[in-house]
């Protein structure tokens, strides 16, 4: 299991990952509401969907328009995004620099976790 600031997961559990989905989809919206209080209206395909390979390349052109508003913090890189969820080991580590991403720019638009 990976905790997460979206929900709590277990690799291959496909009825767990619905509410994530969307607590996932709507952490992004208040990223991009709050990147666009600062004037900037970055551009925003919902994640809602069924998580495939689009799903990913979706979500990793996301994080990587939202780099620019983070830190230069070598913690944080959004280079494994691309990995796909297909074995218990990506799951893991695609997860863990995932929850680091949206922290670090968490902190940055003045975003609690808890968002």
């Amino acid at each position: 299991m990976i905790v997460t600031p979206f929900g709590d997961l277990v690799f291959g559990d496909d009825k767990g990952i619905k509410p994530w989905i969307f607590a996932h989809d709507q952490r992004h919206r208040t990223e991009l509401s709050a990147i666009g209080r600062a004037g900037v209206a970055l551009p925003y395909a919902g994640l809602t969907e069924k998580i495939d390979s689009d799903w990913f390349g979706r979500h990793l052109l996301y994080h990587l328009s939202t780099l620019r508003y983070m830190p230069t913090d070598d913690s944080a890189s959004a280079q494994l995004l691309e990995m796909e969820w297909n074995n218990a080991q990506n799951f893991q580590v695609w997860h863990q620099m995932h929850n680091n991403l949206h922290s670090v720019l968490g902190k940055s638009l003045g975003i609690s976790n808890a968002t």
